[in-house]
């Protein structure tokens, strides 16, 4: 296989732990074909040089601002230099099949991203990611094709299309970036990734994943922590995602679906659980918002979940 060089990029949002056992895992690989770009986001700190001790040639781009996921993104397409763009979380950890059978895929397949296995950190041998089903037109859900399955099944490692790719470890070739732009910013967290592969869709690409590829993903297998920001993003991504990859008419009708029964149903959960005003708000916040970004986009805020941080 050619030695092509393939860059990979993450964000750090003040973890600067995780993100040197990142650069750690990929050290171990002893590899001379990775250009290594970590968007540093911290107010308080440049880690630079902490980073460099592991990964001596490592560049870092640090910034003070949380400009979101997105954005951040960005910066890393704008320096990166190889043929193949690895985004990666930085609670990932790669393994030696992380690389290759996405490089070698990508190679021999006109496609837009694919994403490899992702599995449980933790529990090595529980898959998270092999894969996403459509999403559904008028309810805006999907399921994760192997989420909590043991990693035994050969369907599994096969490769196959998928709808979308996932955030957490996602590969093209640095000239798709061309045809489908570079990540959108308008959701700041969440639902990126979706857009993405819709866009890939757009202009005539299909999204795959790679069962021979793997990567450790240190989230919890438990439902993870619920959260005032998330209740916000996740709500007004949504809608925003629908909305705007849909025919006026599914997209009215998925608008319809969200007034009478998410946003009542999701109401009355929060108000069982006895969780503070703040959810509350960032629900219905997250909802209008939503609506706005279509009527008033050029006064959208991206970044405007951060007050419920």
């Amino acid at each position: 296989m050619g030695k092509d060089l393939i860059s990979i990029i993450t964000v750090n949002y003040k973890n600067r732990k995780i993100t040197e056992e990142f650069l750690h895992s990929i050290v171990k690989l002893d590899r001379n074909d990775l250009e290594v770009i970590v968007i540093d986001v911290d107010p308080s700190f440049d880690n630079t040089q902490h980073y460099r001790k592991i990964f001596f040639n490592v560049i870092v781009i640090h910034i003070e601002e949380n400009i979101g996921f997105s954005a951040a993104n960005n910066l890393g397409i704008d320096i990166s230099t190889g043929s193949f763009l690895y985004f990666t979380n930085n609670d990932t950890e790669l393994t030696i099949t992380s690389i290759d059978p996405l490089v070698t895929f990508l190679k021999n397949n006109d496609v837009g991203f694919i994403s490899p296995k992702i599995k449980y950190y933790d529990s090595k041998n529980i898959i998270q990611y092999a894969g996403y089903t459509k999403v559904n037109a008028l309810t805006g859900r999907n399921t994760t094709i192997g989420e909590f399955c043991q990693d035994e099944k050969k369907e599994f490692s096969k490769s196959y299309e998928t709808t979308y790719i996932h955030g957490a470890a996602m590969m093209c070739k640095k000239a798709l970036i061309e045809e489908v732009g570079k990540m959108p910013t308008e959701y700041f967290l969440y639902y990126e990734e979706l857009d993405w592969s819709s866009k890939s869709h757009e202009v005539g690409k299909k999204n795959w994943y790679v069962g021979a590829a793997e990567i450790y993903h240190k989230e919890s297998m438990s439902v993870g922590k619920e959260s005032s920001l998330k209740e916000y993003f996740i709500i007004r991504n949504r809608m925003i995602f629908m909305i705007k990859h849909q025919k006026p008419l599914k997209a009215t009708l998925f608008v319809l679906y969200c007034s009478c029964i998410v946003i009542p149903k999701r109401l009355i959960i929060l108000l069982l659980k006895r969780k503070p005003t703040k959810f509350i708000n960032a629900l219905i916040n997250g909802y209008f918002d939503a609506l706005k970004f279509f009527i008033f986009k050029k006064r959208h805020i991206p970044n405007r979940g951060l007050k419920f941080l």
